[in-house]
């Protein structure tokens, strides 16, 4: 209804008749507002740009995603390259992206981002990684503690690529020469 439309939130909408999504394909330049059925109204919450929830449900653009915790639900942002964002959400049935089940790993007490895609709760700390072909949720052996830029740093050593298991150097080795990039080992 042209008359009572508006915006609430992002990429949400709402009319006397119900609550929309508005999805933009950029491959095709295709845009619409799609209905979100069973909706509530009174409850209805935008969290981000594509995710919302409401008292029952938690809603990827116009689709019901099953999810029981749709209380406990979060939204990280993650960045790889600038602009580039990366929104995973999260409850104690798994974590999700783009509106799918990417892991049935449940994260514990509070989640934070530690440095572009890497995050952690309070006994872990995770890589995401978008291949080509598929996104996966990575568990590391890094300490909750440990600090990142363009490299991680744990306790005793820094690390370039956290998907490499090798350590790169020794922190009592390890000078900055820069804001992150540059470094002298040795």
């Amino acid at each position: 209804d042209t008359a009572s439309i508006k915006q609430i939130g992002n990429n949400y909408f709402k009319d006397k008749n119900g609550i929309y999504s508005y999805v933009y394909d950029y491959f095709s330049e295709k845009s619409e507002f799609l209905k979100i059925k069973g909706a509530d109204e009174k409850t209805f919450q935008v969290l981000d740009e594509n995710y919302a929830k409401d008292k029952k449900s938690i809603y990827y653009k116009n689709k019901t995603l099953k999810i029981k915790d749709t209380e406990g639900f979060q939204i990280l942002k993650l960045r790889n390259t600038e602009p580039e964002v990366f929104i995973i959400g999260f409850s104690k049935d798994g974590i999700y992206y783009n509106g799918k089940k990417i892991s049935s790993t449940a994260l514990q007490g509070k989640a934070e981002v530690i440095g572009k895609t890497i995050f952690k709760d309070e006994n872990q700390t995770y890589i995401f990684r978008e291949y080509e072909s598929k996104v996966k949720i990575e568990k590391r052996n890094i300490p909750v503690n440990a600090k990142y830029t363009e490299w991680i740093l744990d306790d005793e050593s820094y690390y370039y690529d956290p998907k490499k298991k090798k350590k790169t150097a020794k922190s009592r080795d390890f000078e900055w020469l820069d804001d992150g990039n540059l470094f002298r080992n040795d």
